[in-house]
């Protein structure tokens, strides 16, 4: 996890690695009642990115999406219908809210051959429907770990 000076940078990681991220704390520099408000910070930092990691996989966590599942583009300003345009906008920023990985595109979509195709920086991932939880992602393809996630993201880990 980095620290921007105006925002939080973090790439989706293995289990592992985040425990492994979480420092140390020292009783030697904080006084008893610190050190375990620390402590448990950290558990439940760990316990919220469990869980998150534990989320059944969908569309809109890639894409902004409408609630049948139908990825939204981003409207184009129209000054005859502003307020269709206004409603629109309203819908896919509402949708762009509930991204979880910053910076994907979806080109292609196959149901009747179970997985999507997400392109991420130019790269083609291609996720299947086996894969049910975001956990899969990471332990079936290595090169998932590059993801940044967004703040909504961040936000459900508890990371603000």
């Amino acid at each position: 996890m980095k620290i921007n000076i105006n925002k939080i940078v973090m790439k989706l990681i293995p289990l592992s690695d985040f425990i492994l991220e979480q420092k140390e704390t020292s009783t030697i520099d904080t006084a008893q009642i610190d050190w375990y408000d620390k402590e448990i910070f950290k558990l439940d930092l760990i316990r919220s990115y469990t869980k998150f990691l534990k989320q059944p996989l969908a569309l809109g966590m890639f894409v902004p999406v409408d609630v049948q599942g139908n990825i939204l583009n981003e409207p184009f300003y129209d000054p005859s219908n502003e307020q269709y345009w206004a409603a629109e906008r309203f819908a896919y920023d509402t949708a762009k809210e509930k991204v979880l990985f910053e910076g994907c595109e979806v080109k292609e979509i196959k149901t009747d051959k179970n997985y999507f195709v997400v392109y991420h920086n130019s790269r083609q991932i291609w996720i299947s429907w086996t894969d049910r939880i975001i956990e899969d992602m990471i332990l079936n393809r290595i090169y998932l770990n590059g993801l940044e996630l967004t703040p909504s993201a961040l936000e459900a880990i508890g990371i603000k």
